[in-house]
This record gives C-alpha cells, structure tokens and sequence, in this order.
C-alpha cells in the first residue's frame, strides 16, 4: 500500500514558514535585527559561492528526470539567494531517489535558511539513504530537539534508534509519535516491534491489531502480529497472519511536504515501479491513473501497454484492455507478456479459442514464464482439457512457487480428476499462502469430511466460517458436520 497522506500542514507550526531573516519589530531587538540581517546577507553571499547542485552523471537516468533536474537548477542559478529554489531543487532529487544530490541540494538550502526543520528532516532522509545512517541520526536528533512536535521525524528517529538497538530511545519516539497522531498505523506497528524485542508479545499484539483496525491492507503490521502470536503460542494464527505480511515492507509517516515530493517523481522507471507495486497490492484502480499518464507520454511503448491493459482487466475493462494489447502485438509482435495478457482478455471474453492461440504463444515465446503455463492451463480447463490443464499447473508451479492462486486451482484440478489426496496437499498450500482466500478453506472442510478426519474438516470449516458467514454452501458442510448452523 502506498503510504496515506495522513498529515497535514495545519499540524505543524507557523514558524515552519517564517522568514528567518525577518527583522523583529521591538526597539531591544534592533541591534540584533542589524546583525540578522548582516548574517543573512553573508548567506547569501555564500551560497553565491557555491555552485548550485547538478546533474553529473545523466546516462542511466531517465531523460524526464534530467529535463526537469536542469530546469530546477536553472531557476536556482538565477537566484542563488533563495533557499526556495534550492528545496525545490533538493525535493526533485529526493522524489527520484538522487540521494546524494539531494543531501547536497538540501544542505544548500539550509546553509540559507537554517531554521526550517522540516527541510532538515528531509536533509537526514536523503543522508541516510546516500550511506550516512550516523549523520542522518545525528541530524533527526536535532530535527526532535528544533520541533518535537514533527511526528514525521519522531516516528523515523524511532526507526534508526531501533536499528541502531537503543530500544528504549525508539520506544520514547514511537510512543511521541502516538500522541501526536493516535490515526497513523506506522508508529504502533514501530512499538509492537519494541515489545517484540522486549518479549512483551501480549502487549506487541495489541498494538498490532490497533494499527490492522486503522488499515487492514498494512502487510507490516500483519507480519509483526504473525511473530506476537508466534510468541504467545498462537501458532496456527501465527501462520495465517505471517503469510498476509510475506514481502511486507516499512511505512513511513507523510508530512506536509509528501505530496510535493511525490509530484516530482516524473521519470518513466519511477512511475512504472510504482504502478507495479499498487497492482501487487491489489490496487489496480489506483494503478490505472499513473499508467494512463504515462501512456499519454509513451503512446507506443509495449511494457507500459501491458501493465496499463493488466491494470483494465483487474478492474474489469476488458474492452479497453483488448485494444491496447491488440496494439501492442501490432508493435511488438515477440513479447510474451502480451500474449499472456491478452488470453487473459479473450478468456474473460469467451473467445476460448483465440484465448488458447494466445496462450501457446506466449509459451512459446517464454517457456520458463510461470504465468505463461498458468494462462494456458486456464485455456485448456475452458476446454475441459484437464489433463494438459494439470501438466502446465504443476510447470507454473515449479517455475514460480510464489503464487497461491496457482495452487488453489491445482487442487480443483486435482479433484475434477479424481485425485483426493493430491487435491488435498494443493488446497493445504492455497491455504497457507492465501489465508483469506475462501475456496481453499471450504474444499478442504468437505475433503477432509469425506476422508473421516473430523477435527481437520471443523477446524477448515471455522476458518472459512470466520472468512463468509453468510456463504450458504458452508451451511451444508456445516450440517454434514452436525454442526449448528445459525
């Protein structure tokens, strides 16, 4: 999930925005005004002095990125005096993860305007991903100590102190940023893994299941709460939650300037990669939107087509996904994932035939591809060629273990061909891998019922209960199982 824009402006103080060279009015001041004054200007001179940040190196960089990088620059060569600039400059790099030009361009902005910690905050972000984890905490250190009202900066000092294992330094910061913002997931999943490290696994799951209240996609606090119940001795819960968080990664907490830096991520491989991560999160509707722009900037080119036509058929346009892909074979008539994609789209549309055509090419073009066996598979179940069907399921299956919808269709595979224990050992893997996912749970409940082991078909069925309460085909497995149904 792409991190919430859950802080806003109004939350941060106004001196944030003050003019530190603005002269105070009171007449004992005026003297420190005239010496203000003079410092600001001896900034500016020396900013002046120093050249504004460039790009060096440019080749491996997208040209997007380049244009806009030299077009900020210019603008901050023509007032080297404004510290203005020189974020804006400092913010482009940051939001194409130009680490090192962003430390650099940042530290020129806050050389003129020092008294900005929001800036500073940003200054120890691109310091620490540029390799400088000891400055970065150095400079959080003095962001808190400048506002310990930026829960932004208290939540990341919280996180460096845990990997640097000064655990009660992170706990005092997470605990700061829970007060300051009691809506935002991160800083109690960042306490659940202090308790983790101080074995208080009753108190790590419940803040846990806080931040999964506050947002049940968070795969981060899913993994921690799989180790708190690890922990507990919950491990049958364990397993299920450890297996929602696989491939779980940190959230930060966004800040006022979120939204801006995220503006500046223009380049091609940047927007594309982030497209990519919403659609495995499940997010294809908040994918199309980025895919659209980019498709508007590279009409012809056949990887954004793909994703941008994968994309349309999650969200169910599969007309519209039809057309692009038709036009991305016309331009690239040897990419595999076309072909996948498009026998997706046919099969949907129910033009088997021309779904299986597809299918064989997109093997033939990929056969180490998983999702090009997985796609034919499916072309074949649609002409009740089950066999064939269950070869190219186990080829997917050993090409890319990865993926849990593979197995659960193994399993049905399996049983339309009579094969109980084989369909049995599928479902139990759909299962782990996919915990929410229902079929799974409910087939093995009535296979487990029809090979007499009582206790594992319950235990199948509770969990599939827990999933659909309301799913009538679970009431029959139910009464079979001489349980009481509603």
């Amino acid at each position: 999930m792409a991190p919430r824009q859950l802080l806003h402006d109004s939350i941060h103080r106004a001196r944030d925005l003050s003019d530190p060279c603005e002269s105070p009015v009171s007449s004992r001041a005026i003297a420190f005004s005239a010496l203000a004054l003079l410092a600001c200007a001896c900034g500016s001179e020396q900013a002046r002095a120093r050249p504004v940040v460039e790009l060096v190196v440019t080749e491996s960089i997208d040209p997007e990125v380049v244009d806009l990088a030299r077009r900020r620059a210019a603008l901050a060569r023509g007032r080297p005096g404004d510290a203005d600039l020189r974020a804006d400059l400092a913010m482009v790099y940051e939001g194409n993860e130009l680490w090192d030009e962003g430390e650099r361009a940042w530290a020129d902005a806050l050389a003129l305007a020092p008294d900005r910690p929001l800036w500073r905050y940003h200054h120890a972000i691109c310091k620490r991903q540029s390799g400088d984890a000891e400055g970065a905490l150095v400079e959080l250190r003095a962001v808190v100590e400048q506002d310990p009202d930026l829960p932004a900066a208290r939540h990341r000092l919280g996180e460096m102190l845990l990997e640097a294992d000064d655990v009660e330094g992170a706990q005092a910061e997470f605990e700061a940023s829970i007060r300051l913002v009691d809506f935002a997931p991160p800083p109690y999943v960042g306490l659940a893994e202090v308790m983790l490290r101080k074995g208080e696994h009753r108190r790590a799951a419940e803040l846990c299941e806080k931040a999964i209240s506050l947002d049940p996609t968070s795969k981060h606090a899913r993994y921690n709460l799989g180790l708190a119940y690890r922990g507990l001795g919950r491990m049958a819960e364990a397993e299920a939650e450890l297996n929602k968080g696989l491939n779980a990664t940190k959230q930060n907490l966004s800040d006022p300037l979120t939204a801006r830096i995220a503006g500046y991520r223009t380049g091609y491989t940047v927007r594309l990669l982030e497209a990519g991560a919403l659609e495995r999160q499940g997010k294809a509707q908040d994918a199309v939107p980025i895919l659209e722009q980019l498709l508007g900037r590279y009409p012809d080119d056949v990887t954004v087509l793909n994703n941008l036509a994968a994309a349309y058929i999650e969200t169910r346009r599969i007309d519209a996904a039809h057309a692009l892909l038709i036009k991305a074979r016309e331009i690239d008539p040897g990419e595999f994932a076309t072909y996948i994609n498009l026998a997706a789209a046919e099969l949907v549309r129910g033009n088997i035939a021309a779904g299986l055509e597809s299918a064989e090419k997109a093997v033939e073009l990929a056969p180490k591809a998983g999702q090009a066996h997985f796609v034919r598979a499916r072309a074949y179940l649609a002409h009740q060629r089950l066999g064939e069907a269950y070869t190219d399921l186990k080829e997917s299956a050993r090409l890319d273990a990865t993926s849990g919808l593979t197995f659960a269709l193994l399993g049905e595979v399996a049983l339309r061909m009579g094969e109980q224990l084989e369909a049995i050992g599928h479902y139990e893997t759909a299962a782990r891998m996919m915990p929410d996912f229902l079929p799974p749970h409910g087939e093995l409940a009535k296979l487990y019922f029809r090979m007499g082991e009582r206790d594992k078909a319950i235990a199948s069925y509770e969990r599939a209960r827990r999933l659909a309460p309301d799913n009538h085909a679970l009431d029959v497995i139910g009464r079979q199982l001489g349980l009481e149904v509603r």
